[in-house]
């Protein structure tokens, strides 16, 4: 969540500790590297991905226990 920050009511009564806080979270989430993205994971895929050969093995075993 980029830009958002939330504090609990109590501390509107001391808006400069708040705001030191606030300062020390920032000098610290901005020396943490961004997130990467995992890999899309979809249903089928593109050719290669193994999809194709998980259902085509499906098949077989299917064939294969009807005898």
């Amino acid at each position: 969540m980029r830009g958002y920050t939330c504090l609990a009511p109590g501390w509107q009564a001391a808006p400069e500790v708040a705001g030191e806080w606030v300062s020390r979270a920032l000098a610290y989430t901005s020396g943490i590297p961004s997130k990467l993205k995992a890999p899309a994971r979809g249903r089928g895929g593109p050719a290669g991905s193994g999809a194709g050969e998980r259902e085509e093995e499906a098949a077989a075993n299917r064939v294969a226990a009807a005898g």
